[in-house]
């Protein structure tokens, strides 16, 4: 028999990192989404690097729009031979990327949030009437669909897709574009002549960092295999804020696996402050910077040294690890402006964290190096290594200290053994 109250048998017991409601929505698991980039729908370009955004470039191609309206399209210049109008790279796009690097690191393995943005796209579908949506993030040469209705998820060349355009728009815009055939800037672009598509609104995924700077680090956005009628005002301002939402649960997210990295860092240290303590060694330490960062360069440097050394690099100067971080800017610049249709290499240290402590070199800097672009450090791993260089420290303090107690005994043994052979030379039988 069906009970119409609750058991007063049952108690409330959550869990703290539990949901409240889970998403009807079900997001594909990581290895069922696509690996390689595809479909190439532009094969020409492929091989080319998009262009660096100018002040020029947007008086050209994205002309002030007024609220609420399509975009302004603007004159064809005399000198204009592409077939359409290429993505461009953002105003501050190393920035951007750095941004997006962290807030997006493993995120394919975050299942709940991947579920809630299927259930936006699916809002932002409805709530325009647009045949397809897409949720998805601009990394420095790919387009990744992380959500989507209506279409195929992918990994897309950054330059050819429109959503680039999207994510170099200012925020809170939309990029309204009800009929591609009408715009000579994406008349042969490849997503109408290959992908069929006519119509196209696009919002970026906005991110205002500490510097005061606001970055898109992707867009959500609707498109029609037909021309459409301009969205209404109402329809703006749900997909700007469904973006903003996306936004919101992504920072959350991050901030959630953080707080979990963190706890792992806490007791791994807590297992080799123990291992240190039972037996003087180092190795417990570098084990667990192991543990948190497997691909990196971890290494003790004495702090005299007026330089750090990696192989494929120019000698880092120790003056440039202001306040123990340094990050590698120029190299950084140049990939992204000369190489930004290419995945990002791994030859070479791009950051470093150092932390200073006491070895037997004497003043030490230990050093974690990584050359993985996408690893961006903060403050729980300037935290986890300043703990471990400070371990460090103490067990070099501990051998030092049980040094001179054994050298201590040592003195103490052979002070006495002196004093017993001297008090028995010294003693003289009397004879009566």
């Amino acid at each position: 028999m069906a009970c119409s109250i609750l058991d007063p048998k049952i108690s409330f017991f959550p869990k703290a990192d539990g949901t409240i409601l889970r998403s009807k929505h079900v997001a594909p698991p990581p290895l069922s989404r696509p690996q390689t980039v595809g479909p190439i729908l532009d094969r020409d370009n492929v091989d080319r690097p998009i262009q660096a955004w100018s002040s020029s470039v947007k008086s050209t191609f994205y002309p002030n729009t007024e609220a609420n309206e399509p975009s302004v399209v603007p004159e064809k210049p005399p000198d204009f031979a592409e077939r359409y109008v290429r993505a461009f790279l953002a105003e501050h796009e190393r920035l951007r990327l750095s941004v997006l690097w962290y807030y997006t690191r493993d995120v394919l393995l975050e299942d709940e949030f991947l579920a809630g943005l299927q259930e936006k796209a699916q809002l932002a579908q409805e709530s325009t009437g647009w045949e397809f949506a897409v949720i998805g993030i601009l990394d420095v040469d790919v387009y990744v669909r992380l959500a989507t209705v209506g279409l195929e998820l992918g990994i897309l060349p950054r330059g050819e897709t429109l959503c680039a355009h999207t994510v170099t728009q200012p925020p809170g815009d939309v990029f309204l574009l009800p009929s591609l055939m009408e715009d000579w800037r994406f008349q042969q672009c490849p997503y109408l002549e290959s992908g069929g598509l006519y119509a196209y609104a696009g919002v970026p995924l906005r991110l205002k960092t500490e510097s005061g700077h606001t970055v898109g680090l992707g867009s959500l956005c609707v498109a029609s295999s037909k021309s459409e009628e301009p969205l209404t005002k109402a329809q703006h301002q749900a997909l700007v804020r469904l973006a903003d939402w996306v936004v919101s649960d992504l920072v959350q997210c991050t901030r959630a696996r953080r707080q979990r990295e963190r706890h792992r860092m806490s007791e791994l240290l807590a297992k080799a402050q123990k291992e240190t303590n039972q037996a003087v060694a180092m190795e417990p330490v570098l084990e667990i910077l192991k543990t948190i960062y497997p691909d990196a360069i971890i290494r003790l440097q004495p702090s005299r040294a007026t330089h750090v050394e990696f192989e494929g690099c120019d000698p880092i100067p120790v003056s440039e690890l202001r306040d123990g971080l340094w990050e590698d800017v120029q190299y950084l610049d140049d990939f992204i402006t000369n190489s930004n249709h290419l995945p990002t290499p791994t030859n070479k240290p791009v950051r470093i964290v150092a932390s200073p402590c006491e070895s037997i070199s004497g003043s030490s800097l230990l050093i974690v190096a990584t050359k993985d672009f996408h690893l961006v450090f903060d403050d729980a791993d300037a935290w986890f290594i300043q703990a471990c260089a400070d371990l460090i420290s103490q067990m070099w303090r501990q051998s030092l200290l049980a040094e001179a107690m054994i050298a201590k005994e040592k003195f103490l043994r052979a002070f006495s053994h002196h004093y017993e052979l001297q008090s028995t030379a010294s003693w003289v039988p009397w004879n009566f």
